[in-house]
């Protein structure tokens, strides 16, 4: 059910750090580039796809997806 499954990447989301959630928010809902990433948080591409995978990674463990650290 599509409705449930929002409702559980919601939830997942709340338990997530701030700065993780702020990012994958950007990212997915609001659309940003990486580059778009980099001028708004003021970090290098580097940087920002790193921040990116820990964000992705934390999501997963959350959410209840397997991942490989």
């Amino acid at each position: 059910d599509a409705v449930a499954t929002v409702d559980q990447v919601r939830d997942a989301m709340d338990k997530m750090q701030a700065d993780n959630r702020k990012l994958l928010e950007l990212k997915y809902f609001s659309r940003l580039s990486i580059l778009d990433l980099c001028e708004r948080l003021g970090y290098g591409h580097s940087t920002v796809a790193t921040k990116l995978n820990q964000a992705l990674l934390e999501f997963g463990l959350i959410f209840g997806l397997a991942v490989f650290k």
